[in-house]
């Protein structure tokens, strides 16, 4: 364990932040409270990830709002550190009324068969997740892509089986994600939430990109942001796709696939919280406390997630303004070695994919007949970027 002896200065967002219990470099056990300059608190969980991962805890966020409210459940080890952590701040586990899931990933729904377990809560959610949660992410990005299927048909899926990637000394960890997706077709969704709906002070946006269902939450001079905006990360945008064929026709004409999916839909939600009031902190599901500091943020982040993804396509169009390149020379050529070990490999391989689609949008690139790359000579996708922003 850690401790904190100098807090960071304050955003005029906020009228304090106190540690209530400190945890180790990179927050992990630690308990916050929060003060907005409306006096409205806010407490905060580094709720340790039950496997080792780079990305650190994930914040469990509670408020009251009409009733004792969390945001995000953290994985399928939280119900422990929650609930030993809420008496720390005069709060009970078996009073919370209902859990706010900021979107569909096991770092942050996990927990929730747990914890409703444990206090009766409601879960709410953006109406988009109630039809997503028998998906899981994998198919979501390897099994359905069109560009994938062309490109690397190999990375089909089959529900049940460990996809390709993860190594065959990963067995505990996939079932893990089995246990995780039988928790999941069970979870019934008590208010479906729309883009702009509001409640007891706290207002919901959806900001897809990341994550189809992604709702990032503003209270009092904050926006808590899941994994939309992130310090120190950038998140990872997911790839074109379809809804499964079981998606209601309602939800589908309200929210078509292509306006859900794809670094131009995360560019554009990117820009929804960015042009909140320029003072608005960011509260985010990762890296609030990281390496013995605070990363208090204002929503200017956003703006620099949206530069980092511009800078990555000048970078592509320049790789292939030198030779054509396959999707797997393309990954190899963007991240380095160590970082696409095992299943980062796919994870390297759908963030390329995410920003090759918006080239191929803009006509910059074609995918040749012998599957490679070619660049077309234009930077057309400067001019989508420019009016996503406007």
């Amino acid at each position: 364990m850690t401790s904190v002896d100098v807090l960071p200065s304050l955003p005029p967002t906020l009228k304090g932040l106190d540690v209530v219990r400190a945890g180790d470099p990179k927050g992990n056990g630690m308990v916050l409270e929060i003060t907005a300059a409306s006096g409205k608190r806010v407490w905060a969980i580094g709720v340790p990830q039950p496997r080792s991962t780079s990305t650190g805890p994930t914040w469990v966020y509670v408020v009251d709002a009409d009733g004792l409210t969390l945001i995000d459940a953290g994985g399928d080890s939280s119900k422990e550190p929650v609930q030993s952590a809420l008496p720390l701040v005069g709060k009970r586990l078996e009073d919370a009324q209902r859990i706010v899931i900021t979107h569909g990933h096991n770092d942050h729904d996990g927990g929730l068969g747990a914890l409703l377990a444990a206090s009766g809560a409601e879960v709410w959610a953006h109406e988009l997740y109630a039809h997503l949660i028998s998906q899981g992410s994998w198919r979501a990005h390897a099994g359905v892509n069109p560009l994938l299927r062309q490109l690397m048909p190999w990375t089909e899926e089959k529900e049940g089986h460990r996809p390709p990637g993860i190594g065959t000394d990963a067995p505990e960890w996939w079932q893990h994600h089995l246990d995780y997706l039988e928790m999941r077709r069970h979870l019934k969704v008590g208010r479906p939430l729309k883009s702009h709906d509001t409640w007891a002070g706290l207002t919901f946006l959806h900001t897809p990109g990341h994550s189809p269902d992604e709702l990032s939450i503003t209270m009092d001079g904050v926006v808590f942001t899941g994994d939309h905006v992130l310090p120190e990360i950038t998140p990872h945008p997911t790839v074109e796709m379809d809804y499964p064929k079981d998606m209601p026709r309602d939800l589908r004409h309200a929210y078509p696939s292509q306006d859900q999916y794809g670094l131009q839909v995360y560019l554009k939600s990117l820009n929804t919280v960015a042009r909140l009031d320029p003072s608005v902190l960011v509260l985010p599901a990762h890296r609030l406390y990281n390496r013995g500091r605070f990363n208090l943020l204002t929503v200017k982040r956003a703006a620099d997630i949206s530069g980092h993804h511009v800078r990555r396509l000048r970078r592509m169009t320049r790789k292939l303004a030198e030779q054509e390149m396959t999707l797997e020379e393309m990954t190899r050529s963007t991240f380095p070695s160590s970082k696409l070990t095992g299943g980062n490999f796919m994870a390297g391989v759908t963030e390329v994919v995410s920003h090759l689609e918006l080239l191929l949008d803009t006509g910059d690139v074609s995918v040749t007949p012998e599957g490679k790359f070619r660049w077309h000579g234009t930077e057309k996708f400067k001019e989508l970027v420019a009016s996503l922003a406007s």
